[in-house]
């Protein structure tokens, strides 16, 4: 037993990748450090051959795994080709989403995911902000009160853009990817409740503004607890409202769903 688990073992150490692997890495790292931009133009396939030595089978597997990490967007024909796409939260959304999905994840832990990060930036907002973090705050704020009672859907969308800055303006950009992430997986699971947003959630969009001014406010006033306890009430509040949404809905979809 022991001789085989070495045997697996030394095989996986000794693993030479394919070539088409490498060559996808190569490109990849171009990529991610910048050497290749988002739209640039890939050289064409028999370009790319003689440059890396390879044949066509191999060259045009390596960029279907770059197409299938959604790195190079590739038209075919005769006058396709492959440009490049700088990875974005929608892409990593889409595939946190569907790991979700499989896992079989409530709604409710990925909302309340959304409480563990926002609370604390939140409350470290309100011990350390710069001056032009309020202005871009009350911005937010007027933009969104003028669209409460002539774009109801623009406002509900102005309103998570409130969210996402003040996870953005607390200032770590790791938690800012992670939450942005998650807001997309929530709205990929729940893209109908915007349509019930416009009918049904007037009132409560009202109220939820008249928060977000009070946060900006105790924010200023440096009050980071009285800050954090009224974010998570606010967020508590929102989450009941989401499920009675759905419940009234034509199904109640407890678990993430996306397309």
């Amino acid at each position: 037993m022991f001789s085989e688990s070495k045997r697996a073992a030394d095989s996986a150490v000794l693993r030479v990748p394919k070539t088409a692997e490498l060559i996808a890495e190569r490109l990849r790292g171009q990529i991610i450090r910048g050497e290749l931009t988002e739209g640039d133009a890939l050289p064409n396939e028999t370009e790319l051959v003689e440059k890396f030595g390879v044949s066509r089978p191999t060259l045009r597997e390596a960029l279907r795994v770059l197409e299938s990490e959604s790195l190079l967007d590739i038209t075919r024909g005769m006058r396709g080709g492959a440009r490049v796409v700088i990875p974005s939260e929608k892409t990593a959304a889409r595939y946190v989403g569907r790991y979700l999905q499989f896992q079989q994840i409530p709604m409710i832990d990925v909302h309340e995911a959304t409480i563990a990060i926002e609370v604390p930036a939140v409350t470290n907002l309100a011990r350390s902000y710069q001056p032009s973090d309020l202005v871009a705050l009350r911005e937010l704020l007027r933009q969104g009160e003028s669209k409460i009672d002539e774009d109801m859907v623009s406002a509900v969308n102005i309103g998570n853009d409130f969210h996402r800055l003040l996870v953005d303006l607390a200032g770590n950009r790791t938690l800012a990817i992670l939450h942005g992430m998650i807001e997309q997986v929530i709205l990929a699971s729940g893209h109908e409740i915007a349509e019930t947003y416009q009918s049904k959630f007037v009132d409560e969009v009202r109220q939820f503004h008249r928060v977000h001014q009070q946060i900006v406010d105790l924010i200023s006033d440096h009050q980071d607890e009285a800050a954090g306890n009224l974010w998570r009430k606010h967020l508590q509040a929102k989450i009941r409202r989401l499920k009675r949404i759905r419940q009234e809905g034509s199904r109640d979809s407890t678990l993430v769903e996306v397309s």
